[in-house]
């Protein structure tokens, strides 16, 4: 098929067919039809560079580690970042996802469970023992079975 073709802004479906599953010579056609970057062409070949990498090529991987000028790595990496965008947008991805923490346990406003025992200070540490998971007085620190609200 033709680069071109992936990109039509409309009504085919190919236009999922994203950056990701391009070959080398894929991406080394992609490179040559740019103004100015048909002379690196080879070293795209040489590194293997394919759809999966291409994304990820920094401006420092252009200049340093493939010897791309200035310009020709900048036009690269622009026309990459419009295609990723245009293709995102076409799949129905957001372009931006919110970046969560996935380990939170609570998210805030929700209510926080019924503490067992002491509340963590937000001043610093308890001042418990670190080597047993049990409090002093032989209960556990974390109970399964939270107490009632009051």
């Amino acid at each position: 098929g033709t680069m071109g073709g992936l990109f039509l802004d409309g009504e085919e479906s190919p236009a999922l067919e994203d950056i990701s599953k391009w070959t080398v010579e894929d991406v080394c056609s992609f490179v040559s039809s740019l103004s100015g970057c048909t002379e690196y062409t080879q070293v795209f070949r040489e590194q293997a560079i394919d759809g999966e990498t291409l994304p990820l090529l920094t401006e420092e991987h252009l200049l340093n580690n493939m010897g791309l000028k200035l310009g020709p790595a900048l036009k690269i990496r622009s026309q990459v970042a419009k295609r990723l965008g245009r293709v995102l947008c076409m799949a129905g991805f957001p372009l931006a996802l919110p970046l969560r923490p996935q380990e939170r346990e609570v998210a805030p406003g929700e209510p926080r469970p019924p503490s067992t025992g002491s509340v963590a200070s937000p001043f610093g540490p308890l001042p418990t023992t670190r080597g047993s998971p049990k409090q002093e007085n032989g209960t556990p620190l974390l109970s399964d079975t939270p107490k009632a609200p009051s």
